[in-house]
C-alpha cells in the first residue's frame, strides 16, 4: 500500500494522538505504545506509515516539535520552582551532563565496540533525559518538592544544551575525518557553541521579555483571555525557534527555554488555561513525532541485537547513572536517599532519538559526498565512523524502550523504599470561591499552612488571586485532570462548599479515598448526603447562611489561641499543618505559646459584638501573619 506525505502526517497525528488518550487512560507512559503501533504502521508493518516520504520536512518537523516540548516544560520552571534545588540542578546541567557524557561514551567503546568518534558522539546524545516521560513520571510517583524541582528541570534544560552539544561535535568530528585536527578546530567549535547559547539567551530574553509585556497589556484587572493567551504563547515560542536558528542552528531550543522561562513568571487568572493548552500541544507532538520515527524504524535490524546491546543499557542504567548523579550532587541540598534516587532515574525521551536520526543521516549524507576529500593523517576513520554511526537509531531504540520501563517499574518501589515521598502532605484545596472561602484561605496562609482554592468561575478566580490566594481554575468534577494538578501532589486536606450537593458529594467521595475520611469535609448547603466517609462540617449550619453572614460582617474568618463560646471554630493549625475540628468536638487545649491555633467564624462587628471579643480575632491572624510566608499568586482553577 503506497503512502503520500498528507496520508502519513494525518495518520501519525490522528492515531498517535489516540494512543497517548489511551496510554493516560490506563496510566502509563504514551513512549512505548506509540513505538509499538508506529512500527506496526510503519515500514516494518503496514506501511501506510511512510516518515520518509516528508523528505526535507522531516527534520523540520523535528526540530519545531523538540523546540514545542522543551517550551511546555519550561513554562512550568519558576523562579520559585528553581528555587527550591538550585544546587541539585546547576550540578546536574554540568557535572552531571559532562560526566554522563564520557562515561557513556567509554560503556560504547567496551560494551558496543564503536571507535572514539561514534561513541563520543553517542554519549552526548545521551546527556539528556526526556521531560516528555519525566514529567508524566513525577506526576505519579510522589516525591518531595526539591527532588521533582531538580529532576524536571535537568529533564527540560538539559535537551537543548545535549543538542547543541551533539551538533557541535558532530561537526567537530566530520572535520577531523577530512583534515588533521588542530587547535584551531577546537577553538572554533567551543566558540560556535558558546556563541549558539549567547545567541540563543539574546533571542530568548527579546522575546520572551517581549511576550510577558504584551500579555501584562493585554490582562484587565490581572486576567488574560485564555484564548489570547494560548496564541500568544504559542507565537512566543514559534518566533522564539525561528529566530534563534535564523541567528545559528540550533539557538532556537536555548531561545525556546528562556522565553518560556520568562512568560511563566507571568501573574494572571488564565495561566493555568496556559499549561493545559501547552500541555495537550506537547502531547500531540510527541504522539506524531514518535509516530513517524518509529514508522521508518527497520525492525529487521533487532536480529542483530546481543549481549553487547544489554550490557550497554545495563551499564547506562546501573553504571553511569549513579556516578553520573553521585558527582553532580555534591554540595546540593538533597539529602542520600533522594540521591539516591536521582541515581536510578534517568529515563530518555523522544528528544534523544530525534538527534539520533537526525546526525545518523547527517553523517551519512557527509560521507556520500566528501569522503574521497579526506586527507591523511586525520583523526576519525570515516568509513568506520559512518558504520558505527548506522546502528545509532537501534541502539537508541533500546535505550529509550529499556529505560522507561525501568523508570516505570523502578520508580516507584525506589520512592517507597527510600522514603523520598516526604512528610504527610500538608496541603489544603478549598473546594469553592465564595467569601467564606477566600477568608478562610486567607486566614491558613497568615498561619503558614499551604493552601490552594479551586473554581470555575473567572469573578472568583479574579478576586482570590487579588488576596493573593492560589486559585486553580477548572471543573472540580473532573476528577482525572484534578489529580494531575500540581497542588494534588502535597494534598493532606480538602474542604468542599460549592453550595452544589451533588459536586460536593462527587468531590467529597474522592477525597475520602484519597486522603482517608477524617481529611475530606463538605460543608453543605441543605440535607447532607448520607454517607460517613468524610465529615460534614457545617454541624447543621446553612452554607449559603453562612456565607451571607460573612459577606455582611457579621461574621468574620479569624484565628485566634483560645476557644470562646462565641465563635465557631472549624480548623485546627499547628506547626504549619491543618486539621478539621468536626461539629462538637473539644477544641484542643493549648495557646500560640505551644503552637496551636483555631480558625474559624467569629462573632463581626454587624452583629452588635466587636470581633475581638472571640479570644484572638482578626488581629491575632494578623500577628500571626508577620512570621507566615508571604502568600504569593500560584495558578488558576475553580468549581461553583
Amino acid at each position: 500500500m503506497e503512502s503520500s506525505p498528507a496520508v502519513t502526517a494525518a495518520l501519525a497525528l490522528g492515531i498517535g494522538s489516540l494512543v497517548v488518550v489511551a496510554s493516560e487512560r490506563l496510566r502509563i507512559p504514551a513512549l512505548l505504545p506509540l513505538l509499538a503501533v508506529g512500527l506496526a504502521l510503519g515500514e516494518s508493518g503496514a506501511g501506510i506509515v511512510d516518515a520518509d516520504s516528508l523528505g526535507s520536512l522531516l527534520p523540520a518537523f523535528i526540530t519545531l516539535g523538540i523546540g514545542l516540548l522543551v517550551y511546555e516544560g519550561a513554562l512550568h520552571l519558576t523562579a520559585r520552582e528553581l528555587r527550591k534545588a538550585p544546587r541539585a540542578v546547576s550540578g546536574l546541567l554540568t557535572t552531571g551532563a559532562v560526566v554522563t557524557w564520557l562515561l557513556a561514551a567509554v560503556a560504547a567503546v567496551f560494551a558496543l565496540g564503536y571507535g572514539w568518534a561514534a561513541a563520543l558522539l553517542l554519549g552526548a546524545m545521551l546527556t539528556v533525559t526526556g521531560p516528555t516521560v519525566v514529567q508524566p513520571l513525577l506526576r505519579r510517583i510522589r516525591v518531595t518538592p526539591k527532588l521533582r524541582t531538580a529532576l524536571s528541570a535537568e529533564a527540560v534544560l538539559l535537551d537543548p544544551i545535549g543538542v547543541m552539544l551533539t551538533v557541535v561535535l558532530l561537526t567537530m568530528l566530520k572535520g577531523a575525518a577530512i583534515v588533521p585536527v588542530s587547535a584551531t578546530m577546537l577553538f572554533d567549535g567551543a566558540r560556535h557553541m558558546g556563541f549558539q547559547v549567547l545567541a540563543g539567551l539574546g533571542v530568548g530574553l527579546a522575546v520572551g521579555m517581549g511576550s510577558l509585556l504584551l500579555a501584562r497589556a493585554l490582562s484587565v484587572r490581572g486576567r488574560t483571555n485564555a484564548q489570547q493567551l494560548n496564541l500568544l504563547a504559542m507565537a512566543s515560542c514559534m518566533i522564539a525557534i525561528g529566530f534563534g536558528e535564523l541567528a545559528t542552528r540550533e539557538s532556537g531550543l536555548v531561545a525556546a527555554v528562556v522565553a518560556a522561562l520568562c512568560l511563566g513568571s507571568l501573574r494572571s487568572v488564565g495561566i493555568a488555561d496556559l499549561h493545559s493548552f501547552k500541555q495537550q500541544i506537547a502531547s500531540i507532538t510527541v504522539a506524531t513525532l514518535f509516530m513517524l520515527l518509529a514508522a521508518r524504524f527497520d525492525v529487521r535490524s533487532l536480529g542483530e541485537t546481543g549481549w553487547a546491546e544489554a550490557i550497554f543499557l545495563g551499564a547506562l542504567l546501573l553504571v553511569v547513572r549513579p556516578v553520573s548523579a553521585m558527582l553532580a550532587l555534591v554540595g546540593s541540598h538533597l539529602n542520600g536517599r533522594e540521591r539516591a534516587f536521582v541515581a536510578a532515574f534517568a529515563p530518555r525521551g523522544i528528544v534523544a532519538l530525534s538527534v539520533a536520526v537526525i546526525s545518523a543521516e547527517d553523517l551519512a549524507a557527509f560521507a556520500s559526498s566528501g569522503a574521497s576529500a579526506a586527507a591523511s593523517g586525520t583523526l576519525v576513520d570515516l568509513a568506520r565512523f559512518v558504520r558505527d554511526a548506522g546502528t545509532l537509531e537501534r541502539v537508541m531504540f533500546l535505550v529509550i524502550a529499556g529505560s522507561v520501563c525501568w523508570a516505570s517499574i523502578v520508580g516507584p518501589i525506589a520512592a517507597r523504599l527510600l522514603r523520598v515521598g516526604g512528610s504527610r502532605p500538608s496541603g489544603v484545596l478549598l473546594v469553592g470561591g465564595h467569601q467564606l472561602s477566600r477568608e478562610t484561605a486567607t486566614a491558613l496562609r497568615r498561619l503558614g499552612v499551604d493552601v490552594t482554592m479551586l473554581d470555575s468561575r473567572y469573578d472568583h478566580a479574579l478576586l482570590a488571586d487579588a488576596a493573593g490566594v492560589p486559585v486553580l481554575r477548572g471543573d472540580a468534577t473532573d476528577l482525572r485532570w484534578l489529580e494531575d494538578q500540581e497542588c494534588c501532589q502535597d494534598l493532606g486536606l480538602l474542604l468542599t462548599w460549592t453550595g452544589n450537593p451533588d459536586v460536593d458529594a462527587i468531590v467529597a467521595r474522592w477525597a475520602s479515598e484519597r486522603l482517608g475520611s477524617t481529611n475530606a469535609a463538605l460543608w453543605a448547603d441543605g440535607k447532607v448526603p448520607v454517607d460517613a466517609s468524610w465529615l460534614e462540617l457545617g454541624g447543621g449550619r446553612l452554607l449559603h447562611e453562612t456565607i451571607d453572614g460573612v459577606e455582611s460582617s457579621r461574621w468574620i474568618v479569624s484565628a485566634w489561641s483560645k476557644p470562646d463560646a462565641g465563635a465557631i471554630p472549624f480548623l485546627v493549625v499547628e506547626g504549619g499543618r491543618a486539621r478539621f475540628l468536626a461539629p462538637g468536638e473539644k477544641p484542643p487545649v493549648g495557646g500560640k505559646d505551644d503552637g496551636v491555633m483555631l480558625v474559624g467564624l467569629a462573632r463581626g462587628t454587624k452583629s452588635g459584638i466587636d470581633a475581638s471579643a472571640a479570644g484572638e480575632s482578626a488581629s491575632t491572624g494578623e500577628s500571626a501573619a508577620s512570621n507566615a510566608p508571604t502568600a504569593a499568586a500560584g495558578p488558576s482553577s475553580s468549581i461553583d
